[in-house]
């Protein structure tokens, strides 16, 4: 090993003896050009760009430069997720968005919409910087045009409150704050008002649904009681047959949701008759948004009806329905006239601000054969809430529709977008009645005989 290591150091050492000169005059060159660079590089980016200072190549990037690449990459990603977004919402409508060629039959061409609203976003995507801007955008460029067809529009998505908001049909049936006995849950109560004015019994009802949240803080809290707003309404209803009234007017305007529990027992059992029933039928694409929802809605409403090829159930009736719609599934609504002994009232009792003086005894039946008139708007024309019209309808009720652009309406699912904090939220299910009619683009007028 020494020998060996003895030759290398030979031979090293001869290298450097016989290119002695030649290795001096390299090593001077090298260190000439090195000094020469150090002065050369800095001067060449003066010359070409005078902003440039020779200190600043030396030193941290200029406060500028920081600036302005700060800035490119911001619009760059702000540019990226809007485009992701949108897309995203065009996609996530087309799999399972019901109503395509409802619109296409009306000369609306979705994915040409879709398209020109896409390559305008593309133009200023990155630099509008307000934080609603794409919210407000593909509201006026794109679902705007869609003729409100499943109520589809944007919304903020409770981000940070827990995931059973963006659940089909939450109404509280997610949150334990309903539902733990342990949690206090502050009742409201005063959910209907009822007045007399001679011959005629007013009733306005605020909500069908007891659940609520407040706006900002989302507490929880009951809008009423259900038992102890089924004993006031029915003395409500018992006081206006007592005092010989020959119209009840009921005004339900603003509601959207909540027709079968309380719509059925309160409004139309205690008021019919004879027994009245409906039936229609829900469709939907095979997209997993809309299969989810679908469960959802037939487990909340109690449609129980398993699902079937959409092709079988529409093989009777009068209009088509859209292709991609491929499972289907009934739904049967049934209301029974109200049979109860009412307990006795009190004398003197206190009908809506109005006394009452002359006592009742027990009454065995809740019959009124004279009128009824429902005040309704566009809230309650939306979704399946259909049937439940046809069902006041056919039971004699006189319905009175107001068109109010504002109403909510039924309460649609969500679907949130990946980036920009806002969900899409419309109904995915396609409901028709018995002859396969939509609801969806049918003024209530021309609908309810």
């Amino acid at each position: 090993m020494g020998e060996k290591f003895f030759i290398l150091r030979t031979r090293i050492s001869s290298f450097f003896s016989r290119n002695r000169v030649g290795l001096q005059r390299a090593y001077w060159a090298f260190a000439i050009l090195l000094v020469v660079a150090i002065f050369a590089i800095p001067i060449t980016f003066a010359i070409r760009n005078p902003d440039v200072r020779i200190p600043m190549t030396h030193g941290p990037p200029p406060r500028e430069l920081v600036r302005d690449w700060e800035l490119a990459v911001t619009q760059l990603r702000r540019e990226q997720t809007r485009l992701e977004d949108f897309a995203f919402a065009v996609n996530h409508l087309w799999d399972s968005y019901p109503f395509i060629e409802m619109l296409e039959a009306r000369g609306v061409d979705f994915f040409g919409l879709a398209l020109e609203a896409f390559h305008e976003l593309e133009e200023i995507a990155a630099y509008e910087i307000g934080h609603w801007f794409l919210a407000e955008f593909i509201e006026d460029r794109f679902l705007s045009h869609l003729g409100g067809y499943g109520g589809v529009h944007l919304t903020g998505d409770g981000r940070g409150l827990g995931d059973w908001l963006l659940q089909p049909y939450f109404f509280g049936l997610h949150d334990s704050r309903f539902t733990d006995d342990r949690i206090e849950t502050e009742v409201r109560g005063e959910n209907f008002y009822a007045r007399r004015e001679g011959e005629v019994g007013y009733v306005t009802i605020n909500r069908f649904l007891p659940k609520g949240y407040e706006d900002v803080t989302r507490i929880p809290f009951w809008y009423f009681d259900f038992e102890e707003e089924w004993r006031q309404l029915l003395r409500a209803y018992v006081g206006f047959v007592t005092v010989g009234v020959e119209r009840i007017v009921i005004d339900i305007r603003g509601i959207g949701s909540g027709f079968g529990d309380y719509f059925v027992p309160l409004v139309l059992e205690p008021l019919i008759n004879e027994p009245v029933s409906v039936r229609g039928y829900g469709f939907h694409s095979d997209s997993p948004f809309s299969r989810r929802v679908s469960a959802a809605f037939r487990e909340w409403y109690g449609f129980t009806d398993r699902l079937s090829p959409a092709a079988s159930l529409a093989a009777t009736f009068d209009y088509a329905i859209p292709h991609n719609l491929v499972h289907g599934f009934a739904m049967e609504v049934m209301a029974l006239p109200l049979q109860l002994s009412i307990p006795q009232l009190p004398r003197g009792y206190v009908l809506g601000g109005e006394r009452i003086s002359a006592g009742f005894g027990p009454i065995s039946t809740m019959s009124f054969d004279g009128e009824v008139w429902l005040l309704t708007d566009s809230a309650n024309f939306s979704g399946h809430n259909f049937l439940y019209m046809q069902m006041a309808a056919d039971a004699g009720f006189v319905i009175f529709y107001e068109e109010n652009p504002d109403a909510q309406g039924w309460e649609y699912s969500l679907v949130r977008l990946p980036n920009s904090g806002v969900s899409l939220r419309y109904n995915p299910i396609y409901f028709t009645d018995v002859a396969g009619r939509p609801f969806e683009g049918v003024r209530p007028a021309e609908w309810v005989e």
